[in-house]
């Protein structure tokens, strides 16, 4: 019975194709694009209705019909099968409409009826439903694993429902779900299936396209729904955690992707810390930030601080990492502020790449204030290394100033979830082909330190905070710098201790082999003006 459960369509009381199932499409081998918009009696030698005019009539007059239903698919097989027509109820938005479903001859009369009402669809958001997925998986996994093709399971979770259903009403809730719905649709590649699994969360199925960039598309998704909903008086600004399984790598059961895209989708609420309120009191921040970005944001409006790196060796200053800040007015905002915002409006790239040419702005023109050269180092988020040709984009920008990439360190966070990991490995090589240094940032807070270690080209680790504060009075945090800096001179590569805030750290460093330190010992973050006199001061 299931083969034939995956056929569903959406028709325009003419018979025009609205929307169609990839069970549709793939029984009768073509794509989305190849239907929508055509009529339903273009396919009559593949799929052939006994009566589309009587069908119509009938299911106007009565709500449902069923009606015989002929399928050849792409090897010349032919099936016999009732297609259930019925008002298209559940899509509020398209009122004369219907759904056809293609059913097993010989259902009884309740459960046609049963199909009939509930559609496979979710009568909120006009959607597929969890019952359509789990009844017709077999119509994705089948197809995929007999051409060897993959295809990719989202987990799609609304930020914070709970508390729009709790102070503002399930009547807000319901609407905050139809946008939610609405957005994914609108943002996935045609042959996708969008399905709301439950309450507050959502699937999409997405077929494995040549060229389609899974991180680009998921950033397309965050932005479409971080678009302003007003419900009453209030706007809200609401956010998704999406969580990304591919079959069959991760699984080939429904329940082993929807686990594995579940587990993701919880890290990615963790590390991007997209999840604020979005009601109007406890997420007006976030909102003006959300807006920002989307409308106002100009590169001009970074204002890089710099902090220096200093070899524990002689005290020189060897390099300094660009921090980002945002001047508005008299105010200097610090990226807790705004970097949660710019995650969740998918601006986080533009951010990135902003603060590069700023900070090889700032050094082309005070070049002369240094004696010695120095490694400048700048952060890249999760979104940025899953940019097309970003080596190039980044070559680029440091050559508008005369600069080299063998001057700059790339500084990845551990705690990322890199979301594309085949592209985000593939520009990393690049950029370490280009000149450009890497560093692992935050070393040994993650859950994979050894493996990013041995996966990714990086020279140089940076040890956290947390492990220098400790070397004082915990044992097993100077453990743990005395194995990173054993491990790091072993692989040959730059350590760095972040946070060195006394002198005792500092000789306990020295003892242990580390290279580099930074930290407020030496200097806080500042404006660029005033490191050359820091760099002197150091000295």
């Amino acid at each position: 019975m299931a083969n034939s459960w995956g056929i569903a369509l959406l028709l325009s009381a003419d018979g025009l194709i609205l929307r169609s199932s990839i069970g549709f499409c793939r029984t009768l081998d073509i794509t989305e694009a190849q239907c929508t918009g055509r009529p339903l009696a273009a396919f009559q030698d593949r799929f052939a209705v006994a009566n589309w005019e009587t069908a119509v009539a009938n299911a106007t007059g009565d709500g449902t019909c069923v009606q015989d239903l002929a399928i050849m698919d792409k090897a010349g097989r032919s099936r016999l099968l009732s297609l259930v027509l019925s008002l298209s109820g559940p899509f509020r938005d398209m009122p004369e409409t219907f759904f056809a479903v293609a059913i097993p001859r010989g259902e009884t009369c309740s459960e046609v009826n049963r199909i009939a009402q509930s559609a496979y669809t979710d009568a909120l958001t006009g959607l597929f439903n969890r019952r359509y997925l789990e009844d017709c998986f077999d119509q994705f996994s089948g197809p995929a694993t007999e051409a060897g093709e993959r295809f990719s399971l989202f987990v799609i979770d609304v930020n914070d429902f709970k508390s729009v259903n709790d102070q503002l009403g399930h009547a807000a809730g319901d609407a905050v779900l139809r946008e939610i719905g609405s957005a994914i649709s609108r943002v996935l590649p045609l042959g996708s299936t969008a399905v709301r699994y439950g309450g507050d969360e959502f699937v999409a199925i997405v077929p494995d396209v040549p060229g389609q960039d899974s991180a680009s598309l998921q950033g397309e998704i965050q932005s479409e729904c971080g678009r302003s909903i007003l419900i009453g008086n209030a706007t809200l600004d609401m956010t998704v955690s999406i969580g990304k399984s591919v079959f069959p790598k991760h699984g080939t059961t429904l329940s082993e992707l929807v686990d594995t895209a579940d587990m993701r989708m919880y890290q990615d609420k963790r590390t991007r810390r997209n999840g604020g309120s979005a009601l109007p009191r406890e997420a007006a921040r976030h909102r003006n930030w959300a807006r920002y970005f989307r409308t106002a944001f100009s590169e001009t409006d970074l204002l890089p601080h710099f902090q220096p790196i200093v070899d524990l060796s002689n005290g020189q200053t060897v390099g300094a990492e660009s921090l980002c800040r945002v001047s508005m007015g008299q105010n200097v905002i610090l990226p807790s502020e705004f970097i949660p915002a710019a995650e969740a409006t998918n601006a986080i790239s533009k951010v990135d790449l902003a603060m590069l040419t700023q900070t090889a702005r700032m050094i082309a023109g005070s070049r002369p204030w240094f004696r010695e050269r120095l490694q400048w180092s700048v952060n890249m988020s999760a979104q940025t290394l899953g940019l097309d040709n970003l080596a190039d984009r980044l070559t680029a920008i440091l050559h508008r100033f005369g600069l080299q990439a063998e001057d700059f360190c790339i500084e990845l966070t551990e705690s990322v979830e890199l979301w594309d990991q085949t592209k985000a490995l593939a520009n990393l090589g690049r950029l370490r082909q280009a000149g450009f240094h890497l560093a692992l940032d935050d070393f040994g807070t993650g859950f994979s330190s050894l493996s990013l270690v041995k996966d990714l080209p990086i020279t140089k680790i940076k040890i956290d905070r947390s492990f220098v504060n400790g070397l004082d009075k915990c044992p097993r945090s100077r453990a743990v710098v005395q194995s990173i800096a054993a491990l790091t001179q072993t692989l040959g590569i730059t350590c760095v201790a972040e946070g060195v805030e006394t002198r005792d750290q500092v000789a306990a460093l020295r003892r242990f082999g580390i290279a580099q330190g930074q930290g407020f010992y030496w200097a806080r973050p500042g404006a660029f003006q005033t490191l050359s006199h820091q760099e002197s001061r150091i000295a």
